[in-house]
């Protein structure tokens, strides 16, 4: 069983303390890629000192391969999904990269990483507590669409407000932010903080596949 009030601590102290860094670094210390870094750094020792303050008995690792074999049916579309999204998520680089060249594919990525921020943590969260969640509830349908329902209230909740704050403002945060030289990122973010709504309308899809048995 998951304990999701853990993991939902776990994946926010993560979060708040990759949120701290990286601005305490843009500050502090240099208004740079190096920033980003840092962040995330910080975001995993953080969960991985939580985790073991959270969950206190002593963690070991098994070998045994063979319990895998009746997973492997439904592990390979999963890993199908985690491959397929790898790929989706740098073509856009490449592409931006080969016709724009290297300076407009860092603003583009700055935008991109900058535009996910308020919502990558929920994508962990709905990956693994909704998975879990739905995964006890495959036989009671109207449960489903009813949690199916808030999630999406809660997606939009959050993800509305930052597209219209990057819509009305962007210039405004990334001078704050970043200083003068990063104001070429303003365009791609309002295109992007759109994007990450209905990339994060698909994350709360996909658990609810996975957890009725149908991957594919």
């Amino acid at each position: 069983n998951i304990d999701f009030k853990k993991v939902f601590i776990r994946d926010n102290v993560g979060q708040l303390f990759y949120i701290l860094v990286t601005f305490i670094w843009i500050f502090f210390v240099s208004k740079s890629f190096w920033a980003l870094l840092a962040g995330h750094v910080a975001r995993y020792i953080a969960s991985t000192i939580i985790t073991y303050v959270l969950i206190p008995y002593k963690q070991v690792f098994s070998f045994r391969f063979a319990k895998l074999k009746s997973l492997f049916g439904y592990a390979k579309w999963t890993t199908g999904q985690n491959i397929l999204d790898y790929i989706l998520g740098v073509l856009d680089s490449l592409y931006i990269g080969r016709l724009l060249g290297p300076y407009r594919l860092g603003l583009y990525g700055k935008a991109k990483e900058i535009s996910f921020m308020p919502v990558s943590p929920l994508f962990t969260i709905f990956d693994k507590v909704g998975f879990a969640a739905y995964a006890k509830l495959q036989d009671k349908l109207e449960k489903i669409q009813d949690g199916f329902v808030k999630t999406f209230n809660v997606v939009i909740t959050i993800t509305l407000p930052v597209f219209f704050l990057f819509l009305a403002e962007g210039g405004l945060i990334i001078q704050l932010a970043l200083g003068q030289k990063w104001l070429g990122i303003v365009a791609p973010l309002k295109i992007l903080a759109a994007v990450a709504i209905f990339s994060s309308l698909v994350a709360i899809s996909r658990p609810i596949f996975d957890a009725m048995g149908h991957p594919k």
